[in-house]
């Protein structure tokens, strides 16, 4: 048996925080499972996340991709421009709003 406590990440499923094997924590968000703990792979790139399906108690990883430093950039670039775009849009809607 094992005592899983999680944090809830979305619906029906949560991020393991800790597993307790001999001892049953104080916690509220906890979940008594017979699961066997899945193998974590090493993938480059990527993020492995334990997570539980609170309806079975089936743990299993979640890999995401490392959001890299270039993703960042890029994103902030966009972002940066939709920013300018709206900032032109405000600006000539004020000005048609005072020639009137």
């Amino acid at each position: 048996m094992k005592n899983v406590v999680f944090e809830f990440f979305s619906t029906g499923i949560g991020t393991v925080r800790a597993i307790y094997s001999n001892f049953s924590p104080d916690e509220d968000n906890l979940i008594v499972t017979d699961a066997e703990l899945p193998e974590r792979e090493d993938i480059p790139g990527m993020n492995a996340y334990l997570r539980i399906v609170l309806d079975t108690g089936e743990l299993y990883y979640d890999y995401v991709a490392h959001e890299t430093l270039d993703k960042k950039v890029s994103d902030l670039q966009q972002e940066n421009a939709e920013l300018r775009q709206a900032i032109i849009e405000l600006t000539m809607m004020m000005r048609c709003h005072n020639n009137q």
